[in-house]
């Protein structure tokens, strides 16, 4: 009855593309939620951060960007969450640098933002030379002090501690990375 009754308001429209991306396998339902408020409202910046997210988990990522990008520019003040999903995609394009800058203005704005920590550790990581991985592992450390129970932390600790060969701390890690995993990519990996 108060689904009738709400069905159109917007608030309402959003907490249910929110669940819906929360369940999982919903996403189809929380992109057409986003969509119908988008049209209502096209700066609403819930929605735009929710369309950014769906295309993400596409893997359409300039997709993703821009979708960031417009949230950005609604409210220059976003968090710094916004910025650190902007590094994500820049990243999965290739773009390197505007990555690093995205993390980096992320931890400005929040210094205990750990998706932007672990994203410039990843980026140290890969370069492979012995001084970027230790500053790699350094921000994943502090990213871990921060919140030792995120999975993604707990993941590329793990990945790091088995190409030490220090199985133990992977097998510890790695249990605890999947116990706290939300996610079945997190699971698997």
């Amino acid at each position: 009855m108060a689904d009738k009754i709400m069905m159109y308001d917007q608030n309402h429209l959003l907490g249910r593309a929110y669940f819906c991306l929360l369940e999982g396998n919903k996403m189809e339902q929380a992109d057409g939620q986003f969509n119908f408020v988008l049209l209502q409202s096209g700066n609403n910046i819930p929605a735009l951060l929710g369309k950014a997210c769906i295309m993400f988990n596409r893997k359409d990522y300039k997709s993703a960007l821009s979708f960031y990008k417009k949230a950005l520019r609604t409210n220059p003040n976003c968090p710094g969450a916004v910025r650190m999903g902007m590094g994500y995609c820049f990243a999965r394009l290739g773009n390197v640098e505007k990555a690093k800058l995205a993390f980096q203005r992320a931890l400005q704005l929040d210094p205990k933002c750990v998706g932007a920590l672990v994203g410039l550790a990843l980026l140290e990581m890969n370069k492979s030379d012995p001084e970027s991985i230790r500053t790699g592992v350094q921000r994943l450390s502090s990213a871990y002090t921060l919140d030792n129970s995120n999975p993604m932390v707990l993941n590329h600790l793990a990945n790091h501690f088995f190409f030490k060969k220090d199985f133990t701390k992977v097998e510890q890690l790695a249990v605890h990375a999947y116990q706290k995993a939300q996610v079945e990519h997190m699971e698997a990996e």
